[in-house]
């Protein structure tokens, strides 16, 4: 009985060490080194958090996932290239979402064509951080 006890805690630590570092995975090996740099705010970071600023907490986006989640807390988040009625649009261009690491040729193409569209502003550009407000009708 005491080894079917002890196997749950077992399999939960087997089960989450691929999340990041925890304090006690320093005695696991690799648990040292696995993600330790994943919560390290770069310069990237903090252009991202000054472009998204610019956009008005009210507003309906649509954001690329690295961005996205960063806006998660308003009432209406689009994950790019849907737009619908979105009146700004949050880009990453150097750290595409899931999907976009196997397909990137995609998103690359409807940014380029959102810069031509003369309903959308280009308002920021930096570190590949794009973002975008739509023009008044």
């Amino acid at each position: 009985m005491a080894i079917a006890a002890q196997a749950p805690p077992t399999s939960a630590i087997a089960a989450t060490h691929p999340l990041g570092p925890i304090p006690g995975w320093r005695h696991v090996p690799g648990g040292q080194t696995f993600q330790a740099t994943a919560a390290r705010v770069t310069d990237h970071d903090r252009v991202a958090e000054r472009a998204l600023r610019l956009i008005p907490s009210s507003a309906v986006v649509s954001a690329t996932n690295t961005l996205g989640g960063h806006l998660s807390a308003r009432r209406r988040v689009l994950s790019f290239p849907y737009l619908e009625d979105s009146q700004w649009i949050a880009a990453d261009e150097t750290q595409p979402g899931y999907a976009d690491r196997y397909a990137p040729i995609p998103t690359t193409t409807q940014l380029a064509a959102l810069r031509r569209n003369p309903e959308w502003q280009l308002v920021f550009e930096e570190d590949g951080i794009l973002v975008f407000r739509r023009r008044p009708a």
